[in-house]
């Protein structure tokens, strides 16, 4: 009776661990997704820096020399004036009105879980419940003795 029991709590923690698992896995995945649209932003907006720059050089270099000029003469620097503030802010905004037009389901389905990660999900819960399975269960040995236990574990798992 005791075996039965301590493979009842057994199974109930395999499922337990298996479905804490699928959790946190999906969590985590989500994460990764809002990730990376925080990064293509951060891209965007870095792309939108570099064009400013190259296309606004020396205009932007001369005024940043006079704004660190000033700054010293003030004896304090900040970025009331900064020349690239405002194209950063211009993206940023830009960026985030983009995503912000378009329906909550489309914004969720930006971070969700696309097909290709459930399947790799499914894939690891599979095999962890396919691992359970074929582990023998563990059985003392004077019920291993036992002929109907032990031709049962002869062919457990295959």
């Amino acid at each position: 009776m005791q075996f039965l029991i301590a493979e009842q709590v057994a199974l109930k923690n395999h499922l337990y661990n298996r479905a804490d698992h699928i959790l946190k896995e999906a969590e985590a995945i989500e994460n990764h997704n809002q990730t990376k649209i925080i990064n293509n932003v951060m891209e965007e907006t870095l792309k939108s820096i570099d064009t400013a720059y190259q296309n606004n050089k020396e205009e932007i270099e001369a005024r940043m020399f006079d704004l660190a000029l000033e700054g010293i003469a003030n004896g304090r620097m900040d970025y009331a004036k900064d020349p690239i503030l405002p194209k950063v802010i211009e993206t940023i905004n830009r960026t985030v009105d983009k995503i912000s037009k378009i329906s909550k389901e489309e914004q969720d389905k930006m971070v969700s879980l696309t097909e290709e990660q459930l399947a790799g999900i499914r894939n690891a819960d599979t095999r962890a419940r396919d691992e359970y399975i074929h582990n023998e269960p563990k059985i003392d040995g004077s019920l291993r003795n036992n002929p109907t236990v032990a031709k049962v574990l002869e062919s457990w798992g295959k």
